[in-house]
């Protein structure tokens, strides 16, 4: 059975993959990865490749090797900084990287996982901060949804006039205006305040 690689499109029969102990043990490694991340492994390790030759399963294993462990632990160091680096970010990092390919700047073959680690530190940080805004609107949904139970309006329609109102009831009852008064003033309020 001959598969080609979605990455260089080289085709391979299955038998000769498994058949090379390097390719079979590269093969045992990305198994492990989650499928998240495995699916888009091959577009990444062909960034490795030099020019139009190929990568050996011996490069590719030891790329798998350390990369492997980061992935698994969910974490990343990058200038002395531990960061966690979840299984979401590492995927989105892994296409953000290949998807490079051509780009102007971005230099072939790559030489080391420096570049991914700082893009699925980045996206991991993004990811957090956007866990931490939904958690705070699920939070002000719940207590919005709380005071709407206990018969408390989550907003009220604010009075342009009412602290105006409250000071001359205030005068009223200090002693400050009299009745009459305290009856001409509002009564001029509420006429400036039609429209």
């Amino acid at each position: 059975m001959r598969f080609p690689c979605p990455a260089c499109h080289a085709t391979i029969t299955l038998d000769a993959a498994v058949e090379d102990a390097s390719a079979r043990a590269a093969f045992e490694r990305a198994c492990r990865l989650p499928h998240q991340v495995g699916q888009h492994l091959t577009g990444y390790l062909a960034l490795f490749r030099k020019g139009s030759r190929g990568i050996s399963w011996a490069r590719v294993g030891r790329l798998l090797d350390e990369i492997l462990p980061m992935i698994e632990s969910e974490s990343a160091s990058r200038d002395g900084v531990h960061h966690r680096v979840p299984v979401a970010a590492w995927s989105d990092a892994l296409v953000e990287v290949a998807s490079r390919r051509g780009n102007p700047g971005f230099d072939l073959p790559l030489n080391s996982h420096g570049y991914l680690i700082k893009v699925a530190i980045g996206r991991a940080h993004e990811l957090a901060a956007l866990s931490e805004r939904q958690r705070e609107e699920d939070v002000k949904r719940q207590a919005q949804a709380r005071r709407t139970q206990e018969g408390v309006s989550p907003r009220r329609e604010i009075d342009p006039n009412e602290n105006e109102r409250m000071y001359i009831d205030q005068q009223l009852h200090l002693g400050f205006i009299t009745e009459a008064q305290h009856k001409q003033r509002r009564e001029a309020l509420e006429r400036s305040s039609k429209p």
